[in-house]
């Protein structure tokens, strides 16, 4: 192999090295503790963005802890009166 072939196969696997080790941090950022933007007891989950929108999930603190509530539906009659 000639000087030159070496050294852009040496400039490749550095490139593609780099990206690799960018991306696993990238990805790695999203791991971290999710925000609770919250009030005394009712809170919103922040666990991504999509166009710098929140996405997220209603929560509640129950002992100290937020936690997901989970909705019943119940059936009411409707000639109830």
């Amino acid at each position: 192999m000639s000087r030159r072939t070496c050294l852009a196969v040496l400039l490749a696997s550095m490139l593609s090295a780099v990206s690799g080790a960018l991306l696993a941090q990238s990805q790695a950022q999203t791991a971290a503790e999710p925000v609770v933007l919250s009030g005394a007891d009712i809170g919103f989950r922040i666990e991504s963005y999509d166009r710098g929108k929140p996405i997220g999930t209603l929560v509640v603190r129950l002992n100290g802890r937020w936690v997901e509530p989970r909705a019943v539906m119940q059936a009411v009659p409707l000639g109830s009166r």
